[in-house]
């Protein structure tokens, strides 16, 4: 009898292991690795520092600007929302480059000047918000969940962007790469699904709201994150050490980020789990916290 529990447990005991990401990558490769060594043999504390406090500076004033922008009221109109337009255009002209960064990285000997980056951002926000005021201008304004309407104008102005500022000879240096861009595209692909699925969530959880199936769809949530983290995985796992990077600012992100905004909103209470890692990085406590609004 102890035996077969012993059994089961250590099976158990697997395929927990096999669920959890913190249990794959975060290993630095030999390039890497030289790279480390060379950077702290050859670069001051001060510098260091300078890295440190600096890197997040463009993004912390991009967020605070864009909030600056006074919003107006949404039944004037979209030309009177001059507020959320500004907002937009901010959010399409920063997430563009981490797109073309990132592909980069996927796709070797791919190498973008910045300064047709930074012209390839302006010309592709300055066309999606255009289009986008031309589709709420013949229909609706605000459009419902507007980032997922907007998404096939989004990815027309990012195609006709690269081909006008890019050029058709890196385009070539990527579709020789077929593997490679294969791999991007399915990466980008897992990410944009992240902003499909917590909105069907939110739908699912509203319409679960008061009956015999809130408690399942609340407890959808965290195996939900852990079927995203593991997904996110599988699409970086040819490139290991950037497996926790690419999982900490997709999934946990994503998942913080609606955590804040929707829970936050809805005045009921909801059960959330909230993993304490230890110090050893590899044992995880659920603590269940109920929050009460």
């Amino acid at each position: 009898m102890r035996s077969t529990l012993s059994f089961w447990g250590w099976k158990l005991l697997y395929a927990w292991k096999r669920s959890q990401v913190s249990y794959y990558g975060g290993k630095y490769s030999i390039h890497r690795t030289l790279a480390l060594e060379y950077y702290t043999k050859n670069t001051s504390l001060q510098h260091v520092l300078l890295v440190l406090v600096c890197t997040p500076l463009p993004m912390v004033t991009l967020t605070l600007g864009q909030e600056l922008v006074p919003m107006q009221d949404p039944t004037e109109g979209w030309s009177s929302n001059y507020g959320f337009w500004v907002r937009t255009s901010i959010l399409v002209f920063v997430g563009i480059p981490t797109l073309i960064v990132q592909a980069m990285y996927f796709i070797d000997g791919v190498k973008i000047p910045v300064i047709r980056l930074i012209l390839l951002s302006f010309i592709a926000s300055v066309g999606v918000v255009a289009g986008s005021m031309v589709i709420c201008a013949h229909l609706i304004f605000p459009v419902p969940f507007f980032l997922l309407a907007m998404f096939p104008v989004l990815s027309v102005g990012l195609i006709i962007s690269v081909r006008i500022i890019i050029g058709m000879s890196i385009i070539r240096q990527i579709l020789a790469r077929g593997d490679q861009l294969t791999r991007y595209l399915h990466f980008v692909n897992a990410k944009c699904l992240l902003i499909f699925i917590y909105p069907a969530y939110e739908a699912l959880f509203h319409a679960a709201h008061g009956t015999h199936y809130q408690l399942l769809v609340i407890l959808l949530l965290p195996l939900m994150k852990m079927a995203l983290k593991n997904m996110m995985r599988r699409r970086t796992a040819h490139m290991e050490d950037m497996t926790p990077e690419a999982v900490i600012f997709t999934v946990d992100l994503f998942n913080s980020i609606y955590m804040a905004t929707f829970v936050a909103n809805n005045n009921y209470a909801v059960w959330t789990a909230s993993p304490n890692r230890y110090s050893s990085g590899e044992t995880a406590r659920i603590d269940w916290e109920q929050v009460k609004l």
